[in-house]
């Protein structure tokens, strides 16, 4: 009895943890201003969209949803739920939020560089 224990318990420990899925870079999305017209250079909308446990593809789409949610919210900042997914951001830096969605089994991130004016 004791050895079929012991070898019990050395099989639970010698199986690996599940890994975590690996995060995939996913590019941008939406580079317009605030008016819905192309960025002039480029360099405003969503940046550096990366996703894990989730395709690109819903990825990118849910960093629309999100943005078309921003634009028209009063405080952006506040956490918000898109499409099943719990987003909350942060400013790192001037004219930008840092986005996290998270479900229960995929994360996206993304960057909203705003546009002022």
């Amino acid at each position: 009895m004791r050895t079929v224990l012991l070898l019990f318990a050395l099989a639970v420990i010698a199986v690996p943890a599940a890994a975590a899925p690996e995060a995939r870079s996913c590019g941008n999305v939406d580079r317009s201003d605030r008016f819905g017209k192309p960025s002039a250079h480029g360099a405003f909308g969503i940046f550096d969209v990366r996703a894990q446990g989730v395709a690109c593809r819903p990825a990118r789409r849910l960093a629309h949803r999100w943005l078309g949610w921003a634009e028209r919210a009063s405080n952006p900042s506040r956490p918000h739920l898109v499409g099943g997914y719990q987003c909350r951001s942060h400013a790192p830096a001037a004219q930008q939020l840092a986005v996290r969605c998270s479900s229960k089994t995929a994360l996206v991130r993304f960057t909203w560089k705003i546009a002022n004016g």
